[in-house]
């Protein structure tokens, strides 16, 4: 399953690379030198800036996926503590108050 995901992530970030060059390469200047230019820096441009927003979104669902791996550790430990997470006691096990 991990491995489709990849594969998806990476065929959406070349798609999305291949639909900004091809936008920005339709406003490119007509003089040969000028235009190689132009080609490798927009092909340079939109790769880098597809991978940086793909790795930003993979980022975003780690940190998601972390956020309730954390929460349902704590979820646990209320639940153990039936709820007096934060309340004092004293070494008998009392409330101090």
């Amino acid at each position: 399953m991990k491995v489709l995901k990849h594969i998806g992530s990476i065929a959406g970030t070349l798609f999305w690379a291949g639909c900004m060059f091809f936008c920005f390469v339709a406003g490119a200047p007509e003089t040969r030198e000028a235009l190689e230019d132009y080609v490798f820096c927009t092909a340079g441009f939109s790769l880098i800036f597809s991978g940086f927003l793909s790795g930003c979104i993979h980022y975003i669902l780690y940190l998601q996926k972390k956020v309730e791996k954390l929460e349902e550790m704590l979820g646990r430990y209320k639940r153990r503590d039936n709820g007096q997470l934060g309340e004092a006691s004293d070494s008998n096990g009392k409330q101090k108050s």
